[in-house]
Parts: structure tokens; C-alpha cells; sequence
């Protein structure tokens, strides 16, 4: 079976077992919720599905995309050290990697991408968390959301040495300066961040693919996100491992509601809730 007749069945197979809602469902039970960061996750939402962008946003859009158009086409070997998938987070593995295999394989898609800067938008943090920088893609979206915002940084946690400076000439170059990225493997990282008493209102997840790895980040954060934030998981349909991951985080404590949109998962965090998902807890199929 070929990858894409394969992506189908996970996708149907998707379908057939999630309650899946349409949009205006899904936005009216967002409404309903009382939460402001809820609501505000719905406004997100909505725009991103209308493409309902200004004609400043689309401008960094263009910018970025044409990054990453030049990333896709450099042929440049790196050699790197990956946490990310192999699941090794004690030593790591060291690869050699063209650059753009790195673009066209890690980088989030633009249509996600955007997703993320609405969220930015809307949210408006004052700390965003990206696990997992790689070339900078992401990461240059949600910096150029909080620099329209005029409020908020990006701190972004990448393993690699040689990745991490590659990402820093990336930012340097579309000139985005409310961004930090972090070196080093991400429970050393996250400690530090702990130790500072930096607490993020916007978390991005999107540096490790096995299940322990997933689930290690989402119980480390308990620490290290506000009372109220929003955390956003990547690839949750990925691979077993982590669809496992993403339905124990989904009911977990504390998890006031979660979006399931088969790529993406949205969760709206509370540890001072004392209550699990309660079915406020939807597939949205767009």
C-alpha cells in the first residue's frame, strides 16, 4: 500500500471512530463555554478556516513562504542530532541530512501555520513554548503574529546545535527579534525555564514523535504553562504511538476541553480545575 492510499485508510478510519462535528458546532459549543480563552480559540478558528487574514498578515506569510521555498531547494548535508523521532532522548542520534529533506519533512505546512498565527492573534500571549524549532518555520509564524500583536515572545527549544544557529539566521533574516531559541534537550531546557519562573500562555508541540516522549512533555508542562493555556499538540495521527499519546492527554487532569482535528490537537489546560474532560471534547473534520 502506498503512503497516500495508506493516509486515507488512517483518515477513514479516523472518521468512522471520532465524533466528528462541523464548524458552526463546534464555534457555537466554543461560545457557550464561558471561558474567554475558549472563545477566543473559536474567533481562531473561524479565521483560519475563511482565510480571513489582513493585507499585513498575508505580507509575512509571503515572506516566510518564499524562506521556505529557498529552504526546499538547498542542497546543503548537515550533520545533526535527532531527538525528535528516533525517541532516543538520552544520547540522541547523529544523522546527515540535506537541508531541504529537513524543510519538506519537519517543517509544519502552511495551511497549519496559519492555524498557529491565528491563534496568536487572538490569544494574544505573552509567552509562546515551541518544542521542536528545526529550520524555523513555525516559529517564524507565531513571531510574526506576536509582532503585529506588539506583545508576546517566542522561546523555541531545539536539540541541535547546528539546527538551532541554522534557525537563528532564519529569524535574524526576516527580521523577527522577540524570539529566543534554546539549546539543549527539552527537559533541561523546560527546567531551566522552570527555574527562571517563565510560564508560557501558548505552547506548541512538535518535537517528539513516541509516546513516552509526547506523554513526558505534557506532564513536565503542568509546570510551566499559566492556569489557563492553550497547548497544542502536532502529528497526534502521526503513528500509533502517537494517537495513544493524544487520547491519554486529551482526558487527562486538568484538561478542560480539546479540539481533535486529526493532524492538530487543541487542549485548553486548568490545573486549577480539579476535573477531567468532561465531553467538552470534539473532531472537527475540515
Amino acid at each position: 500500500m502506498g503512503p497516500y492510499r495508506s493516509y486515507l485508510k488512517k483518515f477513514s478510519e479516523y472518521i468512522f471512530k471520532n465524533k466528528v462535528v462541523s464548524m458552526n458546532t463546534l464555534l457555537s459549543e466554543l461560545h457557550k463555554s464561558g471561558f474567554e480563552k475558549i472563545q477566543y480559540t473559536g474567533e481562531a478558528l473561524q479565521r483560519f478556516v475563511h482565510n480571513d487574514f489582513t493585507t499585513e498578515e498575508k505580507e509575512w506569510f509571503k515572506a516566510i513562504e518564499l524562506l521556505r521555498k529557498k529552504l526546499c531547494n538547498e542542497p546543503t548535508v548537515v550533520e545533526m542530532i535527532d531527538y525528535g523521532a528516533i525517541g532516543d532522548q538520552v544520547q540522541g542520534k547523529i544523522r546527515k541530512r540535506r537541508i531541504n529533506e529537513i524543510c519538506r519533512s519537519s517543517s509544519k505546512s502552511a495551511r497549519w501555520c496559519k492555524l498557529l498565527f491565528s491563534l496568536v492573534t487572538q490569544l494574544k500571549p505573552e509567552c509562546i513554548l515551541e518544542f521542536g524549532t528545526s529550520l524555523g518555520i513555525s516559529g517564524a509564524y507565531l513571531a510574526a503574529a506576536a509582532t503585529l500583536n506588539r506583545k508576546g515572545r517566542l522561546l523555541t527549544l531545539e536539540g541541535d546545535t547546528t539546527i538551532a544557529e541554522t534557525a537563528r539566521n532564519h529569524f535574524k533574516n526576516l527580521r523577527l527579534t522577540n524570539i529566543e531559541v534554546i539549546e539543549g534537550k527539552f527537559a533541561e531546557s523546560l527546567l531551566q525555564l522552570r527555574e527562571q519562573g517563565i510560564k508560557a500562555d501558548l505552547v506548541f508541540v512538535d518535537g517528539n514523535h513516541t509516546f513516552n516522549g509526547t506523554l513526558e512533555i505534557f506532564k513536565a508542562l503542568s509546570k510551566s504553562v499559566v492556569s489557563d493555556g492553550i497547548i497544542v499538540f502536532d502529528d497526534i495521527c502521526w503513528s500509533d504511538e502517537m494517537q495513544r499519546a493524544w487520547n491519554i492527554i486529551r482526558f487527562s487532569e486538568g484538561v478542560v476541553f480539546s479540539i481533535d482535528m486529526f493532524e492538530i490537537g487543541i487542549c485548553y489546560y486548568n490545573y486549577n480545575m480539579n476535573f477531567y474532560n468532561n465531553g467538552f471534547n470534539s473532531s472537527l473534520w475540515l
